[in-house]
């Protein structure tokens, strides 16, 4: 059994990264008491059955009384609002840890760093997930070789950052640290992205009147050109509206690709295959 890092963790938001964390935390005996925090009790309940939390409150300020630590892990749009009520002078004890498990950083470490409060707060983003959402896609092993960003400011706490890279390290996860802004610009192409193609292609797709037809001749391109799609929308509409800096400029690079393939249509072949090549090269030289 690993060694314990916090006496009491907060997670706000128990579903599948909120619950798989709370596995692994409970797996490697690294917090004491676990409590899942939501608007659900049912969800909640489930939760406490299947030994992803210990208890459960539907009450975050109550919640956070003697926390150790909060892990935010509700919608990035939610955690803004959240934020609100953290920074209240003596909702949380003085050495509580707070981190977060967005895939934007910007806008929300921004929240905590103007004040004073918000120095204890370490922004985090572990890149491991499922297509599917909910408590019930929980897994232990969700984060085991997975990258985590964690993204620490000039105001950041020296050992409340020493405590989040500890966490994510001991449930197997790779931790990497940049700016809040960097990650942001590379989410943007290497998540953002492909999420906001697959939905649109997904929405093309569902125009189409032959939809008995593309079900039996769909393959392997096609299923993994829409499987992100499958994603919670809500969440990914509120990430892709707070990253919208970053991820606009992307989206009309590739409409602009878009429209240079679609003009070397009425091309000579040659010229399309020459198209193609540099972009096989480009797939090529990732791997």
């Amino acid at each position: 059994m690993e060694s314990r890092l916090f006496e009491r963790v907060v997670i706000h938001g128990v579903g599948l990264v909120g619950g798989s964390l709370g596995l692994a935390l409970r797996a490697r005996g690294l917090a004491g008491t676990i409590v899942g925090v939501g608007r659900h009790r049912d969800r909640l309940q489930w939760a406490v059955d299947h030994k992803m939390i210990d208890a459960m409150d539907t009450d975050l300020r109550r919640a956070c009384r003697d926390a150790s630590a909060v892990i935010l892990c509700t919608p990035p749009d939610r955690i803004l609002e959240t934020a609100a009520l953290l920074l209240e002078p003596s909702v949380l004890p003085p050495a509580a840890v707070v981190t977060d498990v967005a895939g934007v950083k910007g806008s929300i470490v921004q929240r905590f760093a103007t004040h004073a409060e918000g120095r204890r707060f370490v922004g985090a983003h572990p890149m491991a997930g499922k297509e599917r959402s909910g408590v019930e896609q929980a897994e232990g092993g969700l984060f085991d070789g997975a990258a985590c960003v964690v993204t620490p400011v000039d105001s950041t706490s020296p050992d409340a950052l020493k405590a989040v890279v500890g966490m994510w390290e001991e449930v197997g996860s790779r931790v990497i640290q940049m700016s809040p802004t960097e990650h942001d610009d590379l989410v943007a192409l290497i998540s953002h992205l492909p999420h906001a193609l697959s939905f649109s292609f997904s929405e093309v797709a569902a125009g189409e009147l032959r939809q008995d037809a593309i079900r039996k001749l769909a393959g392997g391109s096609f299923k993994d050109m829409t499987r992100v799609s499958a994603g919670p929308p809500a969440m990914w509409a509120s990430l892709l509206k707070m990253n919208a800096g970053a991820l606009r400029p992307r989206i009309e690079s590739v409409i602009r690709n878009l429209g240079q393939l679609a003009e070397l249509l009425d091309r000579p072949v040659e010229e399309i295959e020459k198209f193609l090549k540099r972009a096989a090269r480009s797939r090529n030289d990732w791997d």
